[in-house]
């Protein structure tokens, strides 16, 4: 595939041999052909650009995590299915929404700027409260500046370990 900045300088090239070409009143016909070639790489460049998207979609959905693309003013591009469910919200009404008002909890918004200072942070929380599932959190910095946030529901790992640990303790 052609890189998109390489499409931009080709079409700019190609702009000005047709501005050229029109001056001297020759030459037309092969800054069009140029012109029309590009054009066409460029919608190419979309369309695998779409189809990448849809495959990402369908990666992100397939996982057990729940996966969370926060911008850096900490509002959220996407959220796959898996996180809508951990969050208690319907399909599609995390998008938008600001990270507080998604989570409910400061210290999400604190992992999140944690992310962008320092490329990556950890934490668990408990979401909808104290009766909702303890989500593991992994915040990172995406080399685009925003931060990908990837949550695992880890209720039932911690619900064994109080047991394990009342065991022990009545031993």
């Amino acid at each position: 595939g052609v890189e998109p900045a390489a499409i931009v300088l080709a079409l700019g090239a190609a702009a000005i041999a047709t501005i050229a070409a029109v001056r001297r009143g020759s030459g037309l016909t092969t800054a069009q052909a140029t012109i029309a070639r590009l054009e066409t790489e460029i919608a190419g460049h979309a369309v695998v650009d779409a189809d990448r998207s849809a495959d990402d979609r369908t990666l992100h959905d397939t996982l057990d995590a729940g996966v969370i693309r926060v911008d850096p003013d900490l509002r959220i591009g996407d959220a796959n299915s898996r996180a809508h469910d951990l969050l208690g919200h319907p399909l599609g009404a995390l998008a938008d929404r600001s990270v507080m008002e998604a989570f409910l909890d400061p210290a999400v918004e604190r992992l999140a700027l944690d992310a962008l200072e320092a490329g990556s942070a950890t934490g668990e929380i408990r979401s909808a409260g104290p009766d909702g599932p303890a989500l593991a959190i992994r915040a990172r910095r995406a080399p685009s500046g925003d931060v990908w946030l990837v949550m695992d529901d880890v209720s039932e790992v911690r619900r064994l370990q109080r047991i394990r640990t009342e065991v022990i303790d009545n031993l």
